[in-house]
C-alpha cells in the first residue's frame, strides 16, 4: 500500500513540475508573439490551451491563417514538453474574453 502511495506522489509530482514547465516556456515564448493572450492547463484533462488573439480591426479572424495549426501544435508538444496543444480563440464574436487573467 505504501509503494502504491509513493508511486502515486511521483507520478503527480512528476506530472506538475512538467505542467510548470511547459507553461514557463509558453510564457518566455509569448513575450515574442503578442498575438498569444492567455495559457494554462486545462482541469481534468491536462491538456495546455493556449488562447490567441482572434480580433482585427474589430472583426473576428482565423487564428489558422496567422500560422496557430495543428502543426504548430505539435511543434509546441516537442519543443516545450507540454501534452496535448490546442489553441483557442481568446475573444468570443461579440468581443468578450474567454479567458480569466
Amino acid at each position: 500500500m505504501k509503494k502504491t502511495l509513493a508511486i502515486i506522489a511521483i507520478a503527480l509530482t512528476a506530472t506538475t513540475a512538467q505542467a510548470n514547465q511547459c507553461l514557463d516556456n509558453i510564457g518566455d515564448y509569448a513575450k515574442q508573439d503578442s498575438m498569444i493572450k492567455a495559457w494554462g492547463i486545462e482541469k481534468g484533462t491536462g491538456n495546455t490551451i493556449v488562447f490567441v488573439q482572434n480580433v482585427r480591426n474589430l472583426k473576428t479572424i482565423d487564428i489558422s491563417f496567422y500560422g496557430f495549426t495543428d502543426s504548430m501544435a505539435k511543434k509546441l508538444e516537442e519543443s516545450f514538453s507540454c501534452k496535448n496543444v490546442k489553441f483557442e480563440n481568446a475573444y468570443t464574436d461579440m468581443g468578450l474574453p474567454r479567458f480569466n487573467n
